[in-house]
């Protein structure tokens, strides 16, 4: 079995992407019709604090992850909102496994009360 290929950092034309995206899926479960089916409470990607689900990481031994998974946070969260107006939207479900610095693939949890979207490289 061969090892799994990072997945490249998002970039903008990307991020729009899964805004549109975003948006048709909370569109579709809206719960205005009933043979769809009714989504009322989204998730933002799966433990971005780790590189199996989101890459990089660290560059060098500068942390980034929190940066890129706020990039994607705001831009999913604007499509699911356009979308749908009354959904909630989860932000930051991390994993309790990570380390403060590299070698280590994945970066440690944020520290309770600390929201990845509110780091400062990622404020718009």
């Amino acid at each position: 079995m061969g090892q799994r290929q990072p997945v490249p950092e998002p970039h903008a034309d990307r991020l729009t992407d899964l805004t549109t995206f975003a948006n048709l899926l909370a569109s579709r479960y809206d719960g205005h019709d009933a043979a769809q089916g009714s989504v009322s409470l989204w998730s933002v990607w799966n433990e971005p604090n780790l590189q199996q689900f989101l890459t990089p990481q660290y560059s060098g031994k500068t942390i980034v992850s929190p940066a890129n998974y706020a990039k994607l946070y705001k831009a999913a969260y604007a499509g699911i909102k356009s979308g749908n107006p009354l959904a909630r939207v989860a932000i930051g479900e991390t994993s309790a496994q990570g380390a403060t610095s590299p070698p280590p693939a994945s970066a440690r949890p944020s520290r309770p009360g600390r929201s990845p979207a509110c780091s400062r490289s990622s404020r718009v």
